[in-house]
C-alpha cells in the first residue's frame, strides 16, 4: 500500500469512526497495519477501538506501541489514560493524562480525564481544583459542570453540588446521567420527593439503567414508603443481576416493613454473590444484632473495618487481640470509635479486660475522658488529642463484646459502671434548688448521624409532655434561637449549653429524677450511670435497641417507647405522657 493509500485508507477509517461505525473502521485500520505494522495512528485508533467495545486490554497494549512510537501526539497518552483507567490501573492512567498535558497543556480531553482519575483515586480536593479549572475553561460545556457536580457529592457536600448539577441540566435538560446525580445531591439534602420526581425523569427518558431504580428505592424509603420501595429495587436486581446493592436496600426495606427473616434471606444472596465483600457483612451483622443474636453478629461486623468508610481500623497495622491468647502483664490499648454514645455503652468492657491481667490503656474522646477517669483508679484513660504510650496488643471498643463471646445472657450490666463526681451533683442540686420532680430532655442528635433524620424530634412533637407536672430541664445542646425562645416561654430551664463536658452532664443527670431522651449519647451516659431513662426509639432503630421490647438488656435503667410506623412518634409520645402521668417519681 503506498503511502497515498494509505492516508486515504486511514481518512476514510476515521470518517468511519466518527460516524460510529466502529467495526467498518477497525477493518480499515487493521489493512494498513497489516502494511504498516509501525503505523502510530493506526495503532492509537484501533486501540481506541478496541476501549470503546470493551476489550481494554487489546486497546493499552495498541495504543501503548502508538505512544512509544509517536510519544509527542498528547492525544496518543490521553486515550492511554482512558484504556488503564478501564483497567483499574489509576495511578498510570494519571501518569498518562500528566504525559499528555506536559506536552499539551490546554488539552481539554485530558484535563477532564485528570479530574476523573483522581476522583477515582479518591484524592477529593485535588479533583475539585480540577473540575472547577474545568469549569472555568468550558462554562458551557455541561459535562464539566456535572463533572464538578459529582466531586461536590463525593466531597458530602451536596448543598454545593446541586446549583453545579442544576447549571449542567440547564446546558442538557435531558441527559440521564445528570438527572440521576440531581435525585442524589436532593436525597442527601433529605428533599426526597424532589430527589423522587428526578428518578422518575430519568426512568421515563432511559428505562433500563438499573442505579437509578436501585436510588428511586431508596428515595421512597427516605419517604417512609419501604413497601413502594420493594418494587424498584426487584427491577434494579432484575437489570442488574450480578450487582448486590438492590439486594442490600431490598433487606433494609425489608426490616423497615418487619420482615426481617425475609431480610436475612436478601442479605444472604447479596452474600452469594459478594462473597466476603464487606459492606454486605457489615449490613447483615447489623440485623443479626438487632435480632438478638449478637454471637454471629459481632463476628460479621468485624467487617465494618474493611468498608469504603472503615471504622474501628486505627492502628491497623499493630498486633490486635481479639478475646485470643493470654494478655496478662501486656499493655492493652483500647481505642474509642464512632459515636461518643459508643465509647459510653463499650467502656463496660475494660475493667474485664484489666481482670484478666493486661495493663489497660483506654483512648477515648476528650469530652468524656473526666469522666471516664473514674472507670476504675488501675486504668490509663487519655484523649484522642494526646499522645499515644507503647503497647502491645489493640482493641477498638466495639470489638470487645466479640472478644468476650457476648450473648444476650452475658452482656456485662454491672450497674452503674460510670459514676459522677460527688462535688459536681452537689453543686448542681444547690444550683437547681428545691422543686418538683425534675425532668432532664433531649430531642435531637448530632445532625451528622446517618439516622438522625429517623431518631431526633422536633421540640414541638414533646409539646404534650410540657403540660404534665413536673419542673423540666432542657439539656440539649446548640439549641436553635426558637428553641431557646420556645422554652423560656414554656418556663423551661435551659442547662445543654452549660455543659462543659461529660462530667459535668453526669452530675447534672445524678440530679434529675428522669432523663427523657432520643437515642443519643445521653441516653447511653444514663443508662450507665443508672439513672432512670425513657428513650424514644423510631421503628427500625439501631441495632443495640433489639426488636420489640420496652426493656434494654445493655441498660437495666431504661424504658423503651418505640414508634408503631415509621416516622410517627404520636403512639410512644401519647405513652410517655401517660406513663408520666401515673408515675410517682420521688423527687431528688
Amino acid at each position: 500500500m503506498t503511502p497515498a493509500k494509505i492516508a486515504e485508507t486511514l481518512e476514510r477509517a476515521m470518517t468511519l469512526h466518527r460516524q460510529g461505525d466502529l467495526d467498518a473502521a477497525d477493518k480499515l485500520y487493521k489493512r494498513i497495519l497489516l502494511t504498516r505494522p509501525g503505523h502510530a495512528d493506526a495503532l492509537h485508533l484501533s486501540g481506541v477501538v478496541a476501549l470503546q467495545t470493551g476489550r481494554a486490554e487489546r486497546g493499552v497494549q495498541l495504543i501503548r506501541k502508538a505512544a512509544a512510537i509517536q510519544p509527542g501526539h498528547a492525544p496518543t497518552h490521553s486515550n492511554l489514560a482512558g484504556g488503564l483507567r478501564q483497567l483499574g490501573e489509576l495511578e498510570a492512567a494519571l501518569a498518562a493524562c500528566d504525559r499528555a498535558l506536559a506536552l499539551q497543556p490546554d488539552f481539554l480531553d485530558a484535563l477532564t480525564k485528570r479530574a476523573e482519575i483522581l476522583r477515582d483515586l479518591g484524592r477529593g480536593p485535588e479533583a475539585l481544583e480540577a473540575a472547577r479549572g474545568l469549569v472555568e475553561r468550558l462554562p458551557e460545556e455541561a459535562a464539566a459542570h456535572g463533572l464538578l457536580g459529582s466531586v461536590l457529592m463525593d466531597l458530602g457536600r451536596a448543598a454545593e453540588a446541586l446549583p453545579a448539577i442544576d447549571r449542567a441540566l440547564a446546558l442538557a435538560p435531558d441527559d440521564a446521567a445528570l438527572l440521576n446525580e440531581r435525585g442524589n445531591a436532593l436525597a442527601a439534602l433529605r428533599r426526597a420527593r424532589e430527589a423522587l420526581a428526578a428518578y422518575d425523569r430519568v426512568i421515563a427518558l432511559e428505562p433500563g439503567l438499573a442505579q437509578v431504580h436501585n436510588n428511586r428505592g431508596n428515595a421512597l424509603v427516605l419517604l417512609n414508603r419501604p413497601g413502594e420501595a420493594l418494587p424498584a429495587y426487584a427491577r434494579a436486581a432484575e437489570l442488574a443481576p450480578a450487582d448486590p446493592q438492590p439486594l442490600l436496600n431490598r433487606a433494609a426495606a425489608l426490616a423497615l416493613l418487619d420482615r426481617r427473616e425475609e431480610a436475612l434471606t436478601s442479605f444472604e444472596r447479596a452474600e452469594a454473590l459478594a462473597p466476603g465483600d464487606p459492606t454486605v457483612l457489615w449490613n447483615k451483622s447489623l440485623l443479626l444484632l438487632q435480632l438478638g443474636r449478637l454471637v454471629d453478629g459481632f463476628a460479621l461486623y468485624e467487617a465494618r473495618k474493611r468498608t469504603r468508610e472503615p471504622a474501628g481500623s486505627a492502628f491497623a497495622d499493630r498486633p490486635a487481640w481479639l478475646g485470643d491468647g493470654d494478655i496478662a502483664g501486656k499493655t492493652l490499648l483500647l481505642h474509642a470509635e464512632q459515636g461518643l454514645g459508643d465509647t459510653l455503652q463499650f467502656c463496660r468492657y475494660t475493667p474485664l479486660a484489666r481482670a484478666r491481667g493486661a495493663k489497660v490503656v483506654l483512648r477515648v474522646q476528650p469530652p468524656l475522658k473526666r469522666l471516664l477517669q473514674g472507670l476504675d483508679p488501675a486504668i490509663a484513660v487519655i484523649g484522642e488529642d494526646e499522645a499515644v504510650p507503647d503497647f502491645d496488643i489493640h482493641c477498638p471498643l466495639l470489638s470487645l463484646p466479640l472478644a468476650f463471646g457476648t450473648d444476650l445472657t452475658s452482656i456485662p450490666a454491672d450497674i452503674p459502671y460510670l459514676t459522677p463526681e460527688p462535688q459536681l451533683v452537689a453543686a448542681w442540686r444547690d444550683r437547681l434548688g428545691p422543686g418538683a420532680r425534675r425532668i432532664g430532655l433531649a430531642w435531637r442528635g448530632a445532625p451528622g448521624h446517618r439516622n438522625d433524620h429517623n431518631r431526633s424530634l422536633s421540640l414541638e412533637a414533646l409539646a404534650p409532655l410540657f403540660a404534665l407536672s413536673g419542673e423540666w430541664i432542657s439539656l440539649q445542646r446548640d439549641l436553635t434561637p426558637e428553641e431557646a425562645d420556645r422554652l423560656a416561654s414554656l418556663g423551661v430551664r435551659a442547662m445543654g449549653d452549660e455543659l462543659a463536658d461529660f462530667a459535668d452532664t453526669a452530675a447534672l443527670v445524678a440530679s434529675l429524677d428522669l432523663v427523657i431522651s432520643v437515642d443519643t449519647s445521653l441516653a447511653h451516659l444514663a443508662g450507665a450511670l443508672g439513672a432512670p431513662v425513657w428513650v424514644f426509639l423510631p421503628a427500625n432503630p439501631d441495632w443495640r435497641w433489639l426488636f420489640g421490647r420496652a426493656d434494654s438488656p445493655w441498660y437495666p435503667s431504661a424504658r423503651l417507647f418505640r414508634q408503631r410506623s415509621l416516622g410517627d412518634w404520636t403512639v410512644p409520645m401519647a405513652e410517655v405522657a401517660q406513663a408520666l402521668a401515673q408515675d410517682t417519681i420521688a423527687s431528688t
